[in-house]
């Protein structure tokens, strides 16, 4: 019965094939959009893993460039006890790069994105780990009083050809390459790493301003205790977070996009559904006399129902199979344009789970109709 059901899909290859073809995209969507909210949140946690602390930026400002804080502020904050290092921070996006303005639209992945990251050498060199910028592949690390001198990611030495000694023009200032980070991230093999004094000089910000402070701790499982403080004391200016609630944050954003998943395969399966639904009921019409032969011969209404949903679970099955095949090349392509991807065990099981299931819901109804014909009249109208 399970070959009969198998050969059965051939009769009518071109509406097997868009069924199947249906479950594949369903499937395909599902997997590629899990493939990024996987991959991106595994590099996020392996970014802020090591950095225990407390980020401040201005208060109910939505992004870190857009804020504005008076210097004198870090003061304050290392002044609270159980604080170990605050550094003072600027983001910046340069206008143009080598001479040539800047283009978001031109760009070819997210590592071909320049960005600045800024900050007081003298207190950054006093942290435990290297926040934001990771490890150093090549060349040295930036001390204080290095003016003139930047690190760069992958990224920028990759798509712009640049090295250890090399020079890049940031706006109208010309620096001196001292070292590559390792940036494994692609979402950080972009930045650009300086002293915040060149910081202030290319964009223009005044000295007694900054974008973020993070402050370091001494015993760093109170980070979120030291947040409450800083609220307590300075929330009117401030908004202060734990790099475990910016994790937390993170988590709930990504969670949207599962939820944004879950509704296009949703779609999809609906479409795909009906798409199975009608070729599965199509072959049991176009079959009714020979349906009606097999049932009189001494097949029962259970053997019928059987074959038909062998046959709507093949489908499932193959559209399965395609959708796992094009989900990798989804994730693939994502990850040619910089975009981070992981493909997991987990996810593959369960859209191969759904597209079995999803043939299966949809050959019930068509089953339980070719099951209940009646043999003589099935004969006869065949």
């Amino acid at each position: 019965m399970i070959k009969l059901s198998f050969l059965n899909l051939f009769r009518r290859k071109s509406r097997t094939f868009l069924s199947v073809l249906g479950i594949a995209i369903g499937v395909a969507a599902i997997i590629g959009l899990m493939s990024v909210v996987d991959g991106v949140t595994q590099e996020y946690q392996s970014i802020i893993g090591g950095m225990q602390g407390v980020w401040a930026w201005e208060k109910d400002v939505a992004d870190n460039s857009l804020s504005r804080l008076d210097a004198s502020y870090g003061t304050e904050i290392a002044s609270m006890q159980g604080v170990r290092v605050v550094v003072p921070e600027l983001w910046l996006v340069p206008t143009s790069v080598d001479g040539k303005p800047l283009s978001l639209s031109e760009a070819s992945s997210i590592s071909s994105i320049p960005s600045i990251y800024a900050a007081d050498l003298t207190a950054y060199n006093k942290l435990r780990s290297n926040i934001w910028i990771g490890e150093i592949a090549e060349g040295s690390m930036l001390k204080p009083g290095d003016s003139g001198y930047v690190l760069i990611g992958q990224g920028i030495k990759e798509n712009m050809h640049k090295y250890v000694g090399s020079t890049i023009k940031l706006n109208d200032k010309k620096f001196r390459v001292k070292g590559i980070l390792k940036t494994e991230s692609e979402m950080f093999s972009g930045i650009i790493f300086m002293s915040i004094e060149d910081g202030r000089e290319i964009s223009g910000t005044p000295s007694d301003i900054v974008h973020t402070f993070f402050a370091e701790l001494q015993n760093p499982a109170e980070d979120q205790a030291m947040a409450q403080k800083m609220e307590f004391r300075m929330g009117d200016k401030i908004d202060f977070m734990t790099t475990s609630d910016l994790s937390s944050v993170f988590s709930d954003i990504l969670g949207s996009f599962d939820i944004v998943a879950v509704l296009i395969g949703g779609l999809a399966a609906f479409v795909a559904g009906v798409g199975i639904i009608n070729t599965i009921l199509m072959s049991v019409l176009e079959r009714t006399k020979e349906i009606g032969s097999m049932m009189a011969a001494g097949w029962t209404g259970g053997d019928v129902m059987k074959m038909v949903l062998y046959e709507s679970v093949f489908i499932g099955m193959l559209g399965g199979i395609a959708g796992i095949i094009l989900g990798f090349g989804v994730s693939e392509a994502a990850k040619g344009y910089g975009i981070p991807s992981v493909v997991t065990t987990t996810v593959i099981i369960n859209s191969f789970v759904f597209a079995m299931a999803l043939g299966l819901a949809a050959g019930i109804y068509p089953a339980w109709r070719a099951s209940k014909m009646n043999p003589v009249e099935a004969i006869s109208g065949g």
